[in-house]
């Protein structure tokens, strides 16, 4: 099962459900505090695209603007 919420694998990995694929950054704290352990491996794991979406009727919103340069 594929999961795109970095939150709900979080929990499903910490309640037992399985093996999470996280950003190492975003669970630190839990891996610091031994709440989380990291697995270590042999294989690498492929690249994906990242997409960044913004509401249509929004896209002239001087934050999302900021945001869009912040990101060139």
């Amino acid at each position: 099962m594929e999961i795109g919420n970095d939150l709900i694998v979080e929990e499903c990995a910490q309640g037992g459900l399985g093996v999470g694929l996280v950003v190492k950054e975003y669970v630190q704290k839990k891996l610091d505090n031994k709440e989380l352990f990291e697995l270590q491996t042999n294989f690498n794991i492929e690249e994906k695209d990242l997409v960044c979406l913004i509401d249509q009727n929004r896209k002239n919103n001087i934050i999302i603007k900021k945001f869009i340069e912040l990101l060139k």
